[in-house]
């Protein structure tokens, strides 16, 4: 058997299993062994023949294998299943087979931000306001649907029409009227599963929707694609940028841009790192515990790639400490001196690389809180960790 063939073996029953699908019958897995013996595939075909399988198409003709368990993966299931390996390196799925989805959450920016240019607006965007435009083949819902979604895009096949359900519950407690940002950011997340190709033919060949919980809490690579696209539609990078360059480094850079393109401050802070506005690192904090870390390019070159994760390792005299024991109210953030050692496992104290950093906490209620660490000096020591 060739390398391929085994690789191929070892990857059909590792997406059966995520599927939770049966493994083949033995005269099945000999005829599709047969089948790949002889065929050599790189790297990049493998990914694109899974990639397609995933979203649900026929293989390319030009690849010559005929793997019948890559066109029978039912199609309501298939996107449970994550080929992960992001930059921050958490990763879910199998990351030697592992599908790196920065290019997918790329390319789900880049029709934001296409399609932003082509409306020429400028923020605050109201994503309300795009939906009535797709009028009558998109109709928009505002309800009040306490905790079954943030947000869902559904296709009435008998109609041929879409149906866009936002939860307006964020709204009830939102002091300045109109939108919350987490409202107005379920509205962008689900234009993003009705503009983003992909997504809108998955619906419309019969797959079932799919409810999102939004502001970049679900690990789906579909709903990783919708929350970048959200966050690319309210806040367009050219206009992000020209924003916060004129706002000092960190948490008053993200609460300027979460105030001025009326986004949450989670998401203010992810397009802050997404788009190296400035060398940070994020870590969100859950109720519960660590939640995840997002890193501009000059912490991820740095090699500050893997960050405490337990609050009993978080320093108690941290301003991230004092926010976790309750002592800052919700909303107000507090900032002081800390070291890249007290945050990063494997940067040492006698270490050079043990910059001097700003770290800036805020409580964000039932929300958790973020905190946001920069270099004093402006710029990450080099590392040559991988």
């Amino acid at each position: 058997m060739s390398d391929d063939a085994k690789n191929w073996q070892e990857l059909e029953a590792k997406l059966r299993k995520a599927l939770g699908l049966a493994p083949p019958s033995a005269a099945e897995a000999d005829a599709e062994m047969e089948n790949a013996e002889g065929v050599h595939m790189s790297r990049e075909e493998i990914e694109r023949l899974v990639e397609r399988a995933m979203r649900g198409e026929k293989p390319e003709p030009s690849l010559a294998a005929d793997y019948s368990w890559l066109k029978w993966v039912p199609l309501a299931r298939s996107d449970e299943f994550v080929f992960n390996r992001n930059r921050t390196g958490a990763s879910q799925g199998d990351s030697s087979q592992g599908i790196d989805i920065q290019r997918r959450v790329e390319k789900a920016e880049a029709a934001a931000e296409e399609l932003v240019e082509n409306l020429g607006i400028k923020a605050p965007v109201d994503p309300f306001a795009i939906a009535e435009n797709e009028s009558p083949v998109l109709h928009m819902q505002l309800h009040d649907f306490g905790s079954r979604f943030d947000g869902q895009l559904e296709f009435d096949q008998l109609h041929r029409e879409f149906l866009m359900l936002v939860n307006t519950k964020y709204d009830a407690t939102w002091p300045r009227g109109g939108h919350h940002p987490r409202t107005r950011f379920s509205a962008a997340h689900e234009l993003g599963h009705y503009f983003l190709d992909h997504h809108r033919a998955r619906l419309l060949r019969g797959g079932e929707p799919q409810p999102s919980h939004v502001d970049f809490t679900s690990a789906l690579v579909l709903e990783r694609e919708a929350d970048h696209f959200a966050s690319a539609l309210l806040m367009p990078r050219a206009q992000f940028l020209e924003k916060v360059k004129r706002l000092p480094v960190g948490l008053p850079a993200i609460r300027g841009a979460a105030e001025h393109f009326g986004a949450s401050l989670t998401s203010a802070a992810i397009r802050y790192a997404g788009v190296n506005a400035a060398p940070v690192v994020v870590i969100k904090w859950a109720s519960d515990g660590f939640g995840w870390k997002w890193l501009s390019n000059a912490a991820y070159e740095a090699g500050l790639r893997k960050t405490i994760e337990d609050t009993k390792e978080v320093p108690g005299d941290s301003a991230t400490g004092k926010v976790l024991a309750g002592r800052v109210p919700t909303g107000q953030s507090i900032e002081q001196g800390t070291t890249a050692a007290a945050w990063f496992p494997f940067v040492s104290h006698g270490s050079s690389r043990n910059d001097i950093l700003i770290e800036q906490a805020i409580s964000l209620g039932e929300h958790g809180l973020l905190t946001v660490l920069s270099p004093q000096g402006g710029t990450f020591s080099y590392s040559p960790i991988r």
